[in-house]
């Protein structure tokens, strides 16, 4: 039986052997299911919301989606009863928290090689919390991404999301200045994203050795490892 994603470790077992048994039984599922996995694309904003809305909404089998489930089953059942188990026990862990708490998420990240966990934070209102920078007096939500690259080093990704007004702000915090070309690649995925999902808002970057650091009220959701990624 795979390891549970929660149990430690960078990598995410369960999510690889599914890809892996599907390339072989059903290639077309195979490539859906790669698709759903967020990545450095124009769709990782849009692959994150759908994971993390699987997770709030109590339906796991609502990612990577039905067909990848069914297909999944029957090439391997145990495999696909050990995916729904894992995605059960992070919606759990993740149940909703109080107005004005943070609350921690474990999402898949494909870098290329591997299927990597991250950790990404929510917080229902992020007017409230100390170190933010000036945000729309507007009803929100407000995640957090703490990664540690390769090339960049630490970087800290902090969106905040507004529903009714369809805007999405990104602000990029790293401890050293990123270089031009980078930028412009960032700012390149970022428009791209918001233009597919119909939004509007800004990116900015912020050199700064004082990252945000949530604090949670279900401490237990915080001890997952994190990977280092490429870009």
């Amino acid at each position: 039986m795979s390891t549970p994603p929660l149990t430690g470790g960078s990598g995410w077992p369960t999510i690889e052997q599914a890809v892996q048994t599907l390339s072989q039984s059903d290639p077309k599922l195979a490539q859906q299911l790669q698709q759903a996995l967020p990545q450095a694309s124009p769709r990782l904003a849009a692959a994150m919301m759908a994971f993390t809305h699987a997770l709030r909404s109590g339906d796991p089998r609502s990612w990577p989606g039905e067909p990848v489930v069914k297909g999944l089953e029957k090439a391997n059942s145990k495999l696909a009863k050990q995916l729904g188990d894992d995605l059960s026990e992070m919606a759990n862990r993740s149940a909703d928290a109080s107005k004005g708490e943070w609350r921690a998420f474990t999402l898949p990240f494909s870098n290329g090689q591997e299927i990597e966990k991250i950790q990404l934070y929510v917080h229902k209102d992020p007017q409230e919390e100390e170190n933010s920078e000036a945000r729309p007096k507007e009803d929100g939500a407000r995640f957090l991404i703490d990664l540690d690259l390769s090339r960049l080093g630490p970087l800290q990704m902090d969106g905040y999301v507004v529903s009714k007004s369809r805007r999405f702000d990104l602000i990029l915090r790293t401890e050293q200045p990123m270089e031009r070309e980078v930028r412009m690649n960032v700012l390149a995925m970022f428009n791209n994203a918001i233009d597919a999902l119909g939004l509007t808002g800004t990116a900015s970057f912020l050199v700064t050795q004082q990252f945000v650091r949530p604090q949670l009220s279900r401490p237990e959701t915080a001890g997952v490892g994190l990977s280092g990624l490429v870009v």
